[in-house]
């Protein structure tokens, strides 16, 4: 198992400093301002009011915010009985600016809101302005920068009018300060020389030092925010100058203040213990000073715990932010609160405690949504997205990661969106979507590259590398390197373990063990420092396999032991399983089959969980499904081993179609579903074969299991071939590969080199029904078929039935999905379809399903209707992204084909610009046979992982103006058909190499599959292009028998006979394959 580094989850120490900037910037209003509001009310009420509004401006400053917001609650409730709007103005103004400053940005809206209408309806536009800066500020805190604009641009608009000099310089800066958040410093600069030029003319052509040095703290916050390597250059220089003064005129309290943010800029530049320094100077300051100022306290205690935390420190950082956590308490901050506990949470992920972590990033998420903020939400739901891939619960991973990818993006934070990318690929990665992560990887450095965050780029590079490792280890260690550099810049011992677990594992691929040892060893140091039981078991894992690739079998099985103790408490599903193969790997290169069969069904235990928690994602699930598909081939040969051919069969259905077998059980009523079985046993496989009344073949393909870290790839070594019989008999024959394939060819190239010795073309992209050719050699082919038939078919030829109308199902594996079975000749040179029925299933439970599919057909209301499309007028289509659209040719031998099927089964072809694609898809489900004879195209050119497009008619300009000429492509998708719910019993692709798609686990990818998932119970489809007048004769050969038979398999045996008398050639009869369902409900209506 290759690793992707785990990205960092965030936390807030950057942002826990700035917010509680504005506390010291407010200007108080005089008293004896407030006084003059009250002169025409009940003077003690008025009092009482005034002296409330005091004190809680006292607790405001105290940072007693509990305290302050019941106290101008009270004060509120009284001037609003004495209708005092300048009193509810003032109150509401500050328990506005309170909540900004503690990033409630939901409250503090609505306070400055309600003051904003008071100011109004008193018509005084002063307040009006401040009430309208308060807005602005709150917008700009929570990261709305178009709304903050629209606010200090009416403050601005408003103290012009007046005019107040003192007001439009202070919007002025408010102007400023979105556009320097923006990144627009000309725009900044030209709003703050406005304001300059402002305060000038005021007389005010000097400030005092503290305003000096306020000016300078903010000025180095700002360019802290940015997060480029020379802003952070920028704001040390200011907040050193920030210091210096403080210093020079004894201002502690801003003294520990400056300290506080050059400790967090100096960590940002990734100078860790330079950053420890600053910010234990900036404690010690703040502790010595006579008033206390608990939320400064906190944000530097926040700090410091993040530092310990990244310098493996855990113990120390959960020290630091419990202290935090108490002293805030009463502080009633819930933005600092929220920070706390999505750290703490992380250090808990960290030390591997997921549950416990997962607990405090909720309690976090619960409390940024209260009061609004945005930030935090998204670091939050990143912090859980990143606990969930952790512990296998992929689908749920990504959901939180997009919801924190949104966010980020509508506050423009580039940092967190580029982790948050990151992470995204992370879990594409495990999914085995490699060239999808690969995207997301490189996004996320192309944001961080030009910063100073060197651990996010080391995570970036990293993760790159990992994709490359699996095709090019030279061009991964290189990455790999280049971001271990990076990490142990800034003294990161989690990510430097992570990147030395994969260059361990590449050093062992490319044979350098000694090296790799070392590494793996370092790794296992390092997190058995930092108390990480994940990385600690990855690491002993890794040496495991490098004591199993040196035979030390004993040694490594010990090594997995040890593994096992620390990866099974942690909950991580993924290693957990991981280190169970493993050692089962070991085990059966001991010869100890039964110990291994063991913990191999512990692994796909937990897999199989794995792949349950991605509910309905169907791509995701044939991914995961392929990351583990070698399980269950070594549960087959851990049961051959054992002599247990049965259980052997029982481990082959296991392993394949599981996610189709999920998406046709979802299809099924709900008792029904409830009833199907996961795990087929070889009671109910038996119980299968009576109910189909068919002989039941299944091939499964084993591969030699190459050691851990060897290069080349695994060779097919054994053909297993299970015949069970509707009498409920079971046999198993094996055919060793290695002597039967010619230099060392796999059978997926025997398969090729079949297939275009039969007339397949593999030339062009978009499969189109071909004019005949000059076939290939007829005896080339005959000798392809035949070399098939002694693979495929010789080993079991005295199990299969004996009458030609008793029907054989093929179970293939991998490239013999492509098998044509029907053309597979005998030494006699008889075909196998002049001596059989014979048809295909993707597996044993897929077949149980489409014939359970069908009894829901029969019951419910049937559709009677045939819709028959032929030769639609054809659309144009683009191959790939950003490729000019090609037109596909008409092809007139498909309209008379369509016309000649309609006219039997009595209804009308559907031809031309009658053949839309909307028009289809509305007839679709009301259709009992679906006759689609048009383009074929397999690939996958939208990228969606589902292969397979059926060409249909574009559909009309739905508007004549030229602005708004957008039409219907005319493609009907694979993945579209994966969501229609047809009821049609049968579905006739007669175009070219519909049968195709992409090979996997879960067997092929592309059209077939998507009609069966739609509610279908059967195809016919082709393995290669047809000529068009043997593929019409065939077609309307099938149909005709329809009418007399009700076996669909038996009607396309006898129209393939009834062919071969006409067109010999195996080319022009044999791509024909039924697929699925053998019965239909009844006789076509003659």
């Amino acid at each position: 198992m290759k690793r992707l580094v785990r990205s960092l989850c965030l936390t807030l120490v950057t942002v826990a400093f700035a917010s509680v900037s504005p506390i010291c910037t407010i200007a108080l209003t005089p008293v004896s301002v407030w006084a003059q509001a009250g002169k025409d009310s009940s003077k003690d009420l008025f009092d009482q009011a005034q002296k409330l509004l005091e004190t809680g401006v006292q607790h405001y400053g105290a940072h007693q915010f509990a305290l302050a917001e019941a106290t101008f609650l009270q004060a509120l409730k009284i001037y609003q009985a004495l209708k005092n709007q300048p009193g509810q103005w003032v109150t509401l103004h500050f328990l506005g600016l309170m909540h900004s400053s503690n990033r409630n940005f939901v409250k503090a809206n609505l306070y400055h809101e309600q003051s904003l209408k008071i100011a109004q309806e008193m018509g005084d536009r002063v307040r009006q302005i401040d009430a309208l800066n308060g807005l602005g500020q709150s917008a700009l805190l929570a990261g709305n920068n178009a709304q903050a604009l629209n606010y200090y641009q009416q403050g601005l608009s408003l103290a012009k009018s007046i005019p107040d000099r003192d007001r439009e310089a202070k919007t002025l800066e408010g102007l400023s300060d979105v556009y320097i958040t923006m990144g627009n410093d000309a725009k900044a600069r030209e709003y703050q020389q406005q304001r300059d030029a402002l305060i000038n003319q005021t007389g005010r052509a000097t400030i005092t030092p503290q305003e000096q040095i306020m000016k300078l703290i903010k000025q180095a916050q700002q360019l802290d925010e940015r997060g480029t390597p020379q802003a952070l250059q920028e704001s040390v220089k200011r907040y050193e100058t920030a210091l210096a003064l403080a210093r020079e005129h004894n201002n502690r309290t801003l003294e520990s203040t400056t300290l506080l943010g050059l400790g967090v800029s100096i960590y940002r530049l990734g100078q860790r213990q330079q950053a420890l320094t600053y910010l234990t100077q900036s404690l010690q300051i703040f502790r010595s000073l006579s008033v206390s100022q608990p939320k400064l306290e906190v944000a530097i205690l926040i700090s410091l715990g993040r530092i310990h935390s990244d310098l493996g420190e855990k113990q120390k950082a959960l020290a630091f932010y419990n202290e935090a956590l108490q002293l805030q308490k009463p502080l009633d901050d819930k933005f600092a609160e929220s920070t706390l506990l999505n750290n703490i949470g992380k250090v808990y992920i960290d030390l591997s405690e997921y549950t416990k972590g997962l607990d405090y990033f909720r309690q976090g998420l619960a409390l940024a949504n209260t009061v609004g903020d945005r930030l935090a939400a998204g670091r939050a739901l990143n912090n859980i997205g990143l606990t969930y891939a952790n512990l296998g619960l992929y689908q749920r991973a990504l959901d939180q990661y997009e919801q924190a990818h949104t966010l980020f993006q509508s506050i423009n934070q580039s940092f967190d969106v580029a982790i948050t990318l990151n992470n995204i690929g992370t879990v594409y990665g495990y999914l085995g979507q490699r060239p999808k992560a690969l995207k997301y990887f490189n996004q996320a450095l192309e944001l961080v590259k030009n910063t100073s965050d060197r651990a996010q780029q080391s995570v970036a590079l990293a993760n790159i590398g990992w994709v490359y490792s699996y095709e090019d280890n030279r061009k991964a260690i290189q990455y790999y390197e280049q971001a271990l550099t990076l990490v142990r810049e800034v003294s990161d011992p989690l990510r430097e373990a992570s990147i030395l677990g994969n260059l361990g594992q590449e050093y062992a691929v490319i044979g350098n063990y000694v090296q790799a040892q070392q590494m793996f060893r370092t790794m296992q140091q390092i997190a058995e420092k930092v108390g990480d039981r994940n990385q600690h078991a990855f690491a002993l894992t890794s040496l495991g396999q490098i004591a199993h690739l040196q035979k030390n079998y004993p040694s490594a099985i010990q090594l997995f032991r040890q593994a096992l103790k620390l990866a099974q408490p942690i909950g991580d599903r993924r290693l957990e399983g991981f280190v169970h193969l493993s050692m089962a790997r070991a085990l059966l290169a001991a010869n100890q089959p039964a110990i291994a069969e063991q913990s191999i069904l512990k692994a796909i235990d937990l897999w199989e969980t794995m792949r349950a928690d991605l509910g309905s994602n169907d791509i995701n699930k044939i991914s995961l499904f392929e990351e583990y598909a070698r399980a269950y081939r070594l549960l087959q040969v851990a049961r051959i081993a054992q002599n247990k051919p049965e259980a052997a069969l029982e481990a082959a259905e296991r392993g394949r179609a599981r996610a189709f077998v999920d998406l046709l059980a979802g299809r099924l009523e709900s008792q029904e579903r409830s009833s199907v079985h996961s795990i087929l046993t070889i009671q109910q496989i038996r119980q299968i074969a009576k109910a189909e009344n068919a002989t039941l073949v299944e091939y499964s393909i084993l591969q030699d299991d190459v050691p851990p870290f060897q290069p080349q790839p695994a060779q097919e070594t054994t053909l297993l071939i299970w015949v069970v019989k509707p009498d409920g008999s079971v046999t198993m024959r094996q055919t060793d590969l290695r002597g039967v394939k010619p230099q060392q060819q796999s059978l997926e190239a025997l398969l090729t080199q079949t297939r275009e010795s039969i007339g397949r073309q593999t030339s062009i992209v978009v499969r189109q029904v071909d004019t005949r050719r000059t076939a290939p050699s007829r005896q080339q082919a005959i000798a392809q078929l035949q070399q098939l038939y002694q693979l495929l078919i010789q080993p079991i030829a005295d199990l299969l039935p004996t009458k030609p109308d008793s029907r054989i199902v093929f179970m293939p594996q991998g490239a013999l999905f492509f098998v044509p079975f029907a053309a597979l000749q005998d030494a006699s040179g008889n075909y196998l379809i002049q001596n059989h029925t014979v048809l295909t299933a993707p597996s044993i439970q897929v077949l149980n399903l489409t014939r359970k599919a069908q009894v829901n057909q029969v019951t419910a209301s049937q559709p009677s209707k045939a819709l028959i499309v032929g030769n639609p007028t054809m659309p144009k289509i683009s191959l790939a992204p950003g490729e000019p659209p090609q037109q596909l040719s008409p092809l007139p031998w498909t309209e008379a084909e369509a016309k000649v099927i309609a006219s039997l089964l009595k209804t009308e072809a559907i031809t031309g610009d009658r053949a839309a694609k909307t028009a289809i898809l509305q007839k679709m489900p009301t259709a009992r046979f679906i006759h689609l004879a048009t383009h074929g195209l397999i690939d996958d050119f939208k990228g969606m992982g589902v292969p397979g497009a059926i060409a249909l008619a574009p559909d009309p300009v739905k508007a004549s103006t030229p602005q708004n000429r957008t039409t219907e492509n005319g493609i009907l998708t694979a993945d579209e058909i994966l969501d229609l719910k047809l009821n049609a019993e049968l579905v006739v692709l007669s175009a070219c190499d519909t049968a195709q798609g992409r090979i996997t686990g879960d067997g092929v990818i592309g059209l077939s599959r998507s009609f069966i998932s739609a509610g279908v119970p059967s195809l016919v489809v082709s393995l290669w292009s047809v000529p068009d007048d043997s593929t019409m004769f065939l077609m309307a050969e099938f149909y005709q028998n329809l009418q007399q038979t009700t076996d669909k398999a038996s009607a396309l045996r006898q129209a393939m006979l009834t062919t071969m008398q006409r067109y010999p050639s195996p080319r022009d009869w044999a791509a024909f394959t039924l697929i699925g369902k053998a019965d239909l409900s009844s006789k076509i209506v003659q």
